[in-house]
């Protein structure tokens, strides 16, 4: 008789790793190359490492709340990126502003601009393990950038190959920006993911996102939309900021 493993690894579990660790081996490179601290680096790591943690369980409590709001009941099932992406940045800006000196401060500009390519590669391995894993899908369609799934019998939009495709292509984005200190790689990331999460979300067919405030949307599109709003505000302070430095 076959024994049932008491766990599995799978392709996505080794994808969801894997981009935790690529997103902070980023964070490690980029900031060697632009000579930080060894010892302000190790504290943005740890922080990193902590607001991850965060972040996870933060991923489980949106996804309990978008199933309240669509099922009426509190079950803590599945995922959310962007419920994990919010939960993490509030943790670690929360550890920042409690346990950050002076001198990590001096380099917060720094790790505010290599975030976003971190977050962008890291996020982008974790898509191909949502492929491998059948969830986060798209909807049926016969169309020739259709896959099959045979975990549900369908053919259906491939949207995290698309998502990932997306994904990968803004980390080389912001990456040239971040060499080049064009410091604008937050408002970035905020416009691009924002606005392709929004579109994005019109091709998913998995039944797991669940429903939020705006009925008629998805949760993810409506915290898209307001990362869009944070980034125009982010992009009208900055275009002051270097109105300000040229001068009348």
């Amino acid at each position: 008789m076959y024994a049932k493993p008491l766990f599995e690894i799978t392709l996505y579990e080794i994808f969801f790793v894997g981009g935790l660790l690529a997103a902070l081996y980023i964070l490690a490179a980029y900031t060697s190359k632009k000579k930080m601290p060894g010892a302000v680096q190790n504290f943005y790591i740890n922080l990193t490492v902590a607001a991850m943690a965060a972040g996870y369980l933060s991923a489980f409590l949106f996804q309990a709340i978008y199933n309240f709001f669509d099922y009426g009941v509190f079950e803590f099932k599945g995922l959310t990126f962007l419920g994990g992406l919010i939960g993490g940045a509030g943790a670690f800006l929360l550890g920042y502003k409690l346990f950050a000196e002076e001198k990590e401060r001096q380099y917060f500009p720094m790790v505010r601009e290599v975030a976003p390519c971190a977050i962008l590669l890291g996020h982008g391995l974790g898509r191909i393990g949502c492929f491998f894993a059948g969830c986060c899908h798209g909807i049926e369609t016969e169309s020739f950038l259709g896959v099959y799934f045979p975990v549900h019998l369908a053919k259906m939009y491939p949207t995290q190959l698309f998502e990932a495709a997306f994904l990968f292509i803004m980390f080389g984005v912001t990456s040239y920006l971040f060499f080049k200190e064009k410091k604008i790689n937050l408002i970035v990331y905020l416009f691009s993911y924002g606005a392709f999460r929004f579109f994005i979300e019109f091709l998913r067919g998995d039944d797991s996102r669940g429903k939020f405030i705006i009925s008629f949307l998805s949760p993810s599109q409506t915290w898209s939309i307001l990362m869009v709003i944070v980034g125009g505000v982010l992009l009208y302070f900055y275009l002051k900021s270097k109105g300000e430095q040229r001068g009348p």
